[in-house]
C-alpha cells in the first residue's frame, strides 16, 4: 500500500513515508540498537579511501563482514555507527549502507524495518531491482504474520 501511495502522490508523496505507519493507525518501528563492538586499530587505516569517509567505510565494512559470520546484532551495531559516522559535508546519502541495512533486517525478520531502509534507499535509486525483490520479500513476511 506504501508503494501505491508514492504512486499516487509521486515525489511529494517521499515526504509522506515516514509518515505512513503511523497514518494507517500503527506506529514506526523502534529501532534496535545492535551489540556492541569496536574496531580494529588498522580498520581506519584505507589510505584508498578519502580521510572524511574512512569511519563511515571502516563500520560499513566491518558490518558486512559480520552478517557473512551471522552476527546479525553485531552487524546491526555497526550500520548504525556507519550511518552516523557519515561524513555531513557529502551530498549523497550513505545508500550503501541504507540497502545493507535493509537486508539485515530482513535476515532479522524485521521486515517493517527493513520495508523503512528500502524506502530510504529508493529515493536515491528509484526502480533498483535488488531493493524491490527485497521490499517483495519483507512484504510477504507482513502478509504471513511474521
Amino acid at each position: 500500500m506504501g508503494r501505491r501511495l508514492l504512486l499516487f502522490f509521486g515525489a511529494a508523496g517521499l515526504s509522506l513515508l515516514p509518515l505512513f505507519p503511523a497514518a494507517c493507525g500503527g506506529s514506526a518501528p523502534s529501532e534496535p540498537k545492535g551489540k556492541p563492538v569496536t574496531l580494529a586499530p588498522g580498520d581506519l587505516d584505507k589510505g584508498f579511501i578519502k580521510k572524511e569517509a574512512r569511519r563511515w567505510y571502516a563500520w560499513h565494512t566491518k558490518g558486512l563482514d559480520l552478517v557473512k559470520e551471522n552476527r546479525l546484532e553485531e552487524a546491526l551495531y555497526c550500520f548504525n555507527q556507519a550511518l552516523e559516522a557519515w561524513p555531513k559535508t557529502r551530498k549523497k546519502l550513505p545508500t550503501d549502507t541504507y540497502l545493507q541495512k535493509a537486508f539485515l533486517f530482513l535476515k532479522m525478520k524485521r521486515p517493517r524495518l527493513a520495508i523503512l531502509y528500502f524506502d530510504k534507499f529508493e529515493k536515491v535509486f528509484p526502480g533498483n531491482k535488488y531493493a524491490e525483490e527485497g521490499r517483495k520479500r519483507a512484504e510477504k513476511m507482513l502478509s504471513d504474520g511474521k
